[in-house]
């Protein structure tokens, strides 16, 4: 996605991110959780990006991208617990 060019100074924006992100990240209201402070501070989800009318993001694009990105989170999570409770099950039997 391409629109630096497309932008001049004086343009409208319209982003919309999530009320989390603004009240901890931006403003500063609210005290940052530990996976804000560890895990990407800096990055902010943009839901909906439109200049001067032209929607370069939708709502609805965000969230299906977002759903396909934390699927890999929770398989790997999965593989992860799987790989240690095997290792526990191999360590309790050969403790016998």
């Amino acid at each position: 996605m391409q629109f630096n060019n497309q932008v001049s100074k004086g343009d409208s924006i319209y982003l919309k991110i999530r009320l989390r992100d603004y009240e901890r990240k931006l403003t500063k209201n609210k005290s940052l959780s530990f996976s804000d402070k560890h895990f990407d501070y800096d990055k902010i989800d943009i839901y909906d990006l439109e200049i001067d009318k032209i929607k370069y993001i939708s709502k609805e694009n965000a969230i299906k991208e977002w759903k396909h990105y934390t699927f890999g989170y929770w398989i790997a999570l999965l593989i992860s617990i799987s790989f240690i409770v095997v290792g526990i099950l191999i360590l309790i039997t050969t403790k016998k």
